[in-house]
């Protein structure tokens, strides 16, 4: 054996080094099962998403039905303090149309903020 080549093995074998290959039915199969797994996680996050996209949509409808009944007694507090003008009452002194008031502008103002709380399916 020349010399180059001995030195070469010698030196392999102290520093163990191992040269190895995996078979191709062996690659195949781990490919297979890998694609498998993939599939199965597509399959579950797909079946979340449509459960997601249709809760969403949901949400905005029950969103925008909030802001139109808000808008309609926001309407209604209006008529009543002009009927109790009319009368000679002064609203202010009627603290539940005040606190009404106090609690349909928070819906308002909570409600838009609301609208993006959530990201809007694609």
């Amino acid at each position: 054996m020349k010399p180059e080549v001995r030195k070469i093995l010698t030196k392999l074998s102290e520093n163990k080094v191992e040269l190895a290959a995996r078979k191709p039915q062996a690659l195949l199969k781990d490919a297979k099962k890998l694609n498998l797994e993939i599939d199965k996680a597509k399959n579950k996050i797909n079946k979340v998403w449509v459960v997601y996209e249709k809760a969403y949509n949901e949400w905005q409808q029950f969103l925008r039905t909030t802001e139109s009944s808000a808008e309609k007694i926001y309407t209604d507090i209006g008529f009543t303090m002009d009927a109790l003008a009319d009368l000679g009452v002064d609203f202010t002194n009627v603290k539940e149309l005040g606190m009404a008031q106090d609690i349909v502008d928070r819906i308002e103002k909570d409600s838009k903020s609301l609208r993006t709380l959530y990201g809007k399916p694609l």
